[in-house]
């Protein structure tokens, strides 16, 4: 069952959002998905993929069209089987009959497809607008996801290293439409938040990069993740809300930096003012506040 979408894979996961999406609105099984995306000459133009929009889009495509996917689906293996429709239902891998936990298919889907007109191939679309704020002209800025972050880190009086022992992040982004990605993606924008805090430092001399190696732009390693990670996911949506899933790309790394100013704060009594946080800065500033 091909699924296609205008827009693009970056990174975030959106192939696998497209087979969770559309195999939980149909029935079938995730490898029952082929994702097609980006094809300009076969997908309908569908905006950037920004703004926390992909997951939403996604969703509301799988959603609007597998009603529609699912009767014609049925009803063409129907007629093949020489049953009635009512009679069977779309499960991993094919089709079944109805009412039935045998598991047994009756018919898969790549011989319900063989030997038809492609013409006559179960197909359904759907099309709708994305809703604009008015920030800046129709800004596709329209759906927002929340979060917090919660440190707990070690400060060396002598060293001035800074050590994040626990983070934990608590978010608030719709239904998670596959959870390993979720957790990979809040996951990894934390480790992500930890390097920007405490060791990525890109110097700038009249106007142009200085740092210009991974020798001096130095990125986290395991050596550097928090001893323990922990994501707790509110998917409860307002009520009458709209635009289910959203996108968690951003979500893993903004709060991340704050959250270890202030247990740095809290246990130094010095805030950092600048990020990466300097060990030579921060020691000049616990002996002058001692």
């Amino acid at each position: 069952i091909e699924a296609l979408y205008g827009l693009d894979e970056m990174g975030q996961g959106l192939l696998t959002s497209i087979r969770s999406a559309v195999a939980a609105a149909l029935g079938c099984g995730r490898d029952d998905i082929r994702p097609v995306t980006g094809d300009t000459g076969r997908t309908l133009e569908s905006g950037s993929t920004t703004a926390s929009r992909g997951a939403f889009v996604v969703w509301k495509v799988a959603a609007e069209t597998a009603p529609v996917l699912a009767e014609r689906i049925l009803a063409r293996a129907a007629e093949r089987l020489g049953r009635k429709p009512a009679t069977v239902a779309i499960a991993p891998g094919g089709i079944v009959e109805r009412h039935s936990n045998s598991g047994e298919l009756l018919l898969s889907f790549a011989a319900l497809a063989e030997g038809l007109d492609p013409e006559k191939l179960p197909f359904a679309a759907t099309s709708f607008e994305f809703p604009k704020s008015d920030y800046f002209e129709g800004n596709a800025r329209m759906i927002f996801a929340f979060g917090v972050a919660l440190a707990r880190v070690a400060v060396s009086r002598i060293t001035g290293q800074v050590r994040v022992l626990d983070l934990s992040q608590h978010t608030a982004a719709g239904p998670i439409l596959d959870l390993a990605a979720y957790l990979g993606q809040i996951e990894g924008g934390g480790l992500q938040g930890v390097g920007f805090t405490l060791t990525e430092h890109a110097a700038m001399q009249d106007g142009r990069y200085v740092t210009a190696n991974l020798d001096t732009y130095m990125m986290p390693s395991i050596a550097d993740a928090p001893e323990s990670v922990a994501t707790c996911a509110l998917e409860d949506l307002d009520p009458g809300d709209p635009f289910g899933p959203r996108g968690a790309g951003e979500l893993g790394i903004g709060a991340v930096t704050p959250a270890i100013a202030n247990a740095v704060a809290d246990a130094t009594g010095v805030w950092p003012h600048a990020a990466p946080f300097d060990a030579e800065r921060l020691l000049d500033a616990l002996g002058a506040a001692a």
